[in-house]
């Protein structure tokens, strides 16, 4: 009966270390389709991410074309702004002058002084010495 308890025991202990063998083997087959997956998901991401930068690059890079284009504007705008007062003449008012004596000696229209003027109307009365654009 000895005999048969030992054959018994070791049987027992031979399928316990079997089972746990085997156990491992399906473990570590998990683990490496575990990493295979991981590892298509990592490479999903590095592309992603790859593609974020190239498009992160792209939005610098025009951001950086418009705040030139920009500045060119601005530059533009002042120098017109520039030569436009500087195209600018100027009037003083002298006793018995009106708008319309004004518009005819300077050879434009009423409309456009008033347009030049814009501070002034048909009805202002105006003063000697005051100032008005004329061109």
């Amino acid at each position: 009966m000895k005999n048969i308890t030992k054959l018994t025991s070791t049987k027992l202990a031979f399928a316990t270390v079997t089972v746990i063998l085997l156990s491992g083997c399906s473990s570590n087959r998990e683990s490496i389709e575990q990493q295979k997956q991981q590892a298509v998901q990592i490479g999903a991401l590095e592309e992603k991410v790859d593609k974020l930068e190239t498009e992160l690059l792209h939005q610098i890079n025009s951001n950086r074309d418009t705040y030139s284009a920009v500045r060119t504007l601005e530059m533009n705008q002042k120098g017109l702004a520039k030569r436009a007062m500087a195209d600018i003449s100027r009037y003083s008012i002298q006793e018995n002058d009106t708008l319309l004596s004004i518009a005819k000696e300077q050879n434009i229209s009423l409309d456009t002084l008033l347009k030049l003027n814009p501070q002034i109307d048909e009805t202002t009365i105006l003063l000697i010495g005051h100032i008005i654009n004329i061109r």
